[in-house]
């Protein structure tokens, strides 16, 4: 060559012209290539075997998307063929693929279909298994990406019989700042590498699947997941599923083998299910009201509460009560009928519900506030059951089958300033309500829930104002009439003051039967029929007509027995019902007086006659012996009104007295002679007048019920 170059003269044969370059010498193409030369920048890559033939093979390659070609005299390490295995994890150089060794015609196209992209891999060598590295974790390193599922798993698809699923991706976990506290943070896009640093220096451009390339969205990246990435997919039920929407956080790892994302070790955060459960949660707290009252009743993982603010029991569920360990005493609560807590109040649909439930100290919740003890008033409107007064109808803590109040005129009004008022402005009243829950030791008839009270009675009770709607009403009592509290407390009721005297009338009991008896009225020579169910009980006889010295079994009803009661005039007879009974004539000719609520009084109450000592006279007349006349030698006064007619001369005083009162209606029918005394002695004053109310049982028999 340097011959060539410095033009030394050669022969013809041998000499080039000056202006050719000079030839390089012809490699024979049947030649094997320098294997040296050939491998040096080959790179290294791994896989595992996917399919042994006869001679040569196929590598399932972690670097890249397709399968290499391999020919059993690539086996290093001292390997042959024999000891090779699907499955077995290689390592390998990939390179061009070499042609020129003579293979039959028929292996040639064999091998054209099967390698499409011209790849072989050279010194093929078994490594230990799971030394191949097939993915590789995102940067940074170890940090947790949080997402949603886009589309869940579908059984029945794809490689093992399950397509894969989709999460967008939302976040990244960061719990650097506050513990293990989770904050979502917005994650950027980030754009794909479109080649291998590696396969371009082989000249092997990569293509990414236009699947992959569908996995990308404004609204965040989507990523891929298998069932072995989650451990609710190993169960045979697969009940515990991902699903649509669901919050999860996992690692983010990138193929080799295709460049896909995927999502591995899947943590469920929060279900779709509970984040709408949680949301609606949020939306019903919103508008929820914080409370306080007591557990009413427990059931099976539920009970009810009763709140100091509203009447309607509300529902609660035992996975809202937090339990504490123990209370400010070192007591363990117990949740158990009675309990005080506190709660918000929510409404679900149509119920109450309640929500974060907490234990408070018992005796804390106050459903009402005691304004006066030992009052009295005036009965104005008698209390009402709506059902049998004794039955268990409702559950404990409700209110009685709801009734109606009564209404009670206080005999002075009472001013107070009501609890947890924001003005604290004074309040006066003079007229609360009485429930038929308070009224139970004034029931006369459980059946028909009939109370011995009526209008125009006068009682002793507490005042409470109700902490719900802020309406006073009446409580029992343990007070006596001088304000005094009863031995050991007594036992806490409603007390009948006195009765009212619009109807009362006084006389002795002449008879007694097996169930009833008569009365000889005091004011006329006349009988008044009664039954022995209307004698007052004894501990309200002994609220209206105090116990006397010296007399013993005051409030046993006997001949001879002095009382007062309520007379009223029962509805006249049918002839045609009655024709053959021996009072058929009578009940219609004559007065059928009645007595009702009687109440036993100590003797000498009540007279008959008056008695006027010291009177002289001489006899004018005698009949047989037995009889005759005497002339007083002085005038006698007769008997006042006021001594004839006491309770009715009391209650007109009264009346007229009584400002606040317009008008004093009877509540029962009188007789004639009662109409007129009545009627006479309202006339006698001035500013006072008689009406008489109209009855339907009477007919035109009976004026109907006096009203002055």
């Amino acid at each position: 060559m340097n011959s060539r170059n410095r033009n030394t003269p050669t022969s013809s044969s041998t000499t080039t012209r000056r202006d050719q370059p000079p030839q390089r010498p012809r490699r024979n193409p049947k030649a094997p290539p320098s294997r040296r030369s050939s491998f040096d920048n080959l790179p290294t890559e791994q896989g595992r075997i996917q399919t042994l033939l006869d001679q040569y093979g196929f590598i399932y390659c972690a670097d890249r998307p397709c399968d290499i070609f391999f020919h059993y005299s690539q086996l290093a390490g001292g390997i042959s063929s024999d000891d090779i295995n699907c499955g077995d994890e290689v390592e390998f150089l990939v390179g061009p693929r070499d042609l020129t060794r003579q293979r039959g015609q028929q292996e040639k196209d064999q091998q054209q279909q099967q390698q499409q992209d011209g790849l072989s891999a050279y010194q093929v060598r078994i490594v230990e298994k799971g030394s191949v590295i097939w993915e590789v974790e995102e940067e940074p390193k170890g940090q947790r990406r949080m997402g949603k599922v886009e589309r869940m798993i579908r059984w029945g698809g794809g490689r093992d019989g399950a397509m894969v699923g989709t999460i967008r991706i939302c976040g990244v976990k960061n719990d650097k700042e506050q513990g293990n506290s989770v904050e979502l943070v917005e994650e950027r896009e980030q754009s794909r590498e479109q080649t291998d640093a590696e396969n371009n220096d082989i000249g092997v451009e990569l293509e990414v699947s236009s699947a992959d390339n569908k996995l990308k969205d404004k609204k965040g990246t989507l990523v891929r997941f298998t069932p072995d990435d989650y451990d609710g997919y190993q169960s045979k039920s697969r009940t515990n599923v991902l699903e649509r929407n669901d919050l999860v956080e996992f690692t983010l790892v990138t193929e080799k083998r295709s460049g896909i994302k995927y999502a591995r070790n899947i943590t469920l955060i929060q279900s779709q299910r509970e984040r709408i459960e949680e949301e609606r949660e949020q939306k019903l707290l919103q508008s929820a009201t914080l409370e306080c009252g007591i557990v009413v009743s427990l059931k099976k993982g539920y009970g009810f509460l009763k709140s100091n603010q509203r009447r309607e029991e509300i529902y609660f569920h035992f996975s809202h009560v937090n339990f504490p360990e123990q209370d400010g005493d070192g007591n363990a609560f117990t949740l158990e009928e009675g309990q005080d807590m506190e709660f918000l109040v929510v409404t679900e649909g149509n119920k109450l519900a309640a929500r974060n439930l907490k234990f408070l100290p018992r005796g804390s919740v106050e459903f009402e506030q005691v304004i006066a003890k030992g009052v009295t008033g005036v009965l104005k409107m008698v209390p009402r059951f709506s059902s049998n007064p004794t039955g268990s109808t409702r559950r404990s803590g409700k209110s009685m089958q709801d009734g109606q109040c009564g209404k009670i005129r206080l005999c002075d009004p009472i001013q107070f300033i009501p609890k947890n008022a924001s003005d604290e402005q004074e309040v006066i009243i003079s007229q609360v309500n009485i429930h038929p829950d308070d009224c139970k030791g004034l029931i006369k008839d459980e059946k028909t829930a009939e109370l011995w009270v009526r209008v125009g009675d006068t009682l002793r009770f507490d005042i409470i104002r109700d902490s719900v709607d802020g309406v006073c009403r009446v409580a029992p009592t343990t007070y006596n009439a001088d304000g005094s509290q009863q031995e050991g407390g007594g036992y806490p009721r409603i007390q009948v003051v006195s009765l009212g005297l619009a109807g009362r009338a006084e006389g002795i009991v002449v008879s007694i039967k097996n169930d009833f008896g008569f009365i000889e009225l005091a004011h006329r020579n006349v009988d008044v029929y009664f039954r022995l169910s209307e004698v007052m009980p004894p501990y309200i006889q002994q609220d209206v007509v105090p116990v006397c010295d010296g007399e013993e079994n005051q409030y046993n009803l006997r001949v001879g027995s002095e009382v007062t009661f309520d007379l009223s005039l029962l509805p006249p007879r049918s002839r045609s019902g009655n024709s053959g009974g021996r009072n058929s004539k009578r009940s219609v000719e004559k007065d059928q007086l009645r007595a009702q609520r009687l109440t036993i009084h100590p003797s000498g109450t009540v007279s008959l006659t008056k008695v006027e000592s010291d009177v002289i006279g001489f006899v004018t007349r005698m009949k047989g012996g037995y009889n005759g006349q005497i002339r007083l030698n002085k005038k006698m006064k007769a008997m006042a009104q006021k001594q004839h007619y006491p309770l009715i001369m009391k209650l007109i005083e009264d009346f007229s007295l009584d400002s606040s009162e317009n008008d004093l209606h009877f509540l029962d029918v009188q007789s004639e002679f009662e109409n007129d005394i009545i009627a006479d002695i309202v006339e006698r004053r001035s500013g006072m007048s008689v009406t008489f109310l109209p009855v339907s049982d009477f007919g035109d028999t009976n004026r109907g019920r006096i009203s002055i």
